[in-house]
């Protein structure tokens, strides 16, 4: 059995990520779960190991979940999370410039994109779908720098090797708790439309019976008092269940974002 909780493991927060899945564990094993790894994963290939058939907990990526991980895991649970843009299991993404280059959306209408992946939701879907915004008889031309993280993407944007970089809202708000001055010189320049946080996910196998005690036991130690400290640093509130978050809201997003002319080129390239 294994457990990896990657999407905000940031080095500075690793110790409480650590603290929180023993909280975890122990409101699961309280649940009836037996075996139980003592300690969190930190696999290098991460859509492979979403992939084990021995998969008890792990979070993702919205985009993941409704393409590559569609029937191959399931829903626990989604985060409620205490940061700017958040709410009710929803985030957001904030347009990240330099800081005075980029007053309105209007002035974005040339530049390179920072993108931690192609395979984001919040680094490159709701990238997308806010520079969609930008009509007008003049056309959009942008370069896109693929950086692999939003922090890179950040760097890319403060060093002048990108110009604008969508990060979603957790990650700005632990990096500015964590290392402030990553920020220095940048400017948030406008934020995009809520999405469903990345969830919480066990194997598709599971059955319904084991994902509501699973979920039972997140709100639990969502509610322990032991955990506030590291619920504090991840800036975790609590859970929404699965019925209350509709993921297909990604899916809208990107065919809100098709249905007009592709705005990015990938790789270097460019329109």
């Amino acid at each position: 059995m294994t457990v990896a909780l990657p999407m905000y493991d940031l080095p500075e927060l690793r110790p409480w990520t650590d603290r929180w899945w023993q909280g975890v564990r122990a409101a699961l094993r309280r649940h009836g779960f037996a075996g139980l790894p003592p300690g969190l994963e930190r696999p290098g290939d991460l859509h492979r190991f979403w992939m084990r058939d021995d998969l008890v907990l792990s979070q993702c990526c919205g985009h993941d979940f409704v393409h590559r991980l569609r029937g191959r895991v399931a829903v626990v649970a989604t985060p409620d999370y205490d940061a700017p843009g958040c709410g009710g299991g929803r985030y957001r993404s904030f347009l990240v410039t330099r800081a005075g280059e980029a007053r309105d959306l209007s002035a974005l209408r040339r530049g390179r994109l920072a993108v931690n992946g192609t395979g984001s939701h919040s680094g490159w879907t709701a990238l997308r779908h806010l520079l969609r915004g930008l009509g007008g008889a003049a056309p959009l031309y942008w370069r896109v720098r693929l950086t692999g993280s939003h922090r890179a993407s950040l760097k890319a944007v403060r060093d002048g090797e990108g110009d604008v970089a969508a990060i979603d809202a957790v990650t700005l708000a632990l990096i500015l708790d964590v290392a402030p001055g990553e920020m220095a010189g940048l400017a948030v320049a406008a934020a995009g439309a809520a999405a469903p946080a990345l969830p919480y996910v066990t194997g598709g196998a599971r059955l319904p019976a084991e994902r509501r005690a699973m979920f039972e036991a997140l709100s639990e130690a969502a509610a322990d008092p032991a955990l506030e400290e590291a619920r504090r640093h991840l800036r975790l509130r609590g859970f929404v269940g699965p019925a209350g978050v509709d993921y297909g809201r990604i899916l809208a997003m990107e065919n809100e974002t098709w249905g007009r002319r592709r705005a990015c080129a990938p790789a270097g390239a460019s329109l």
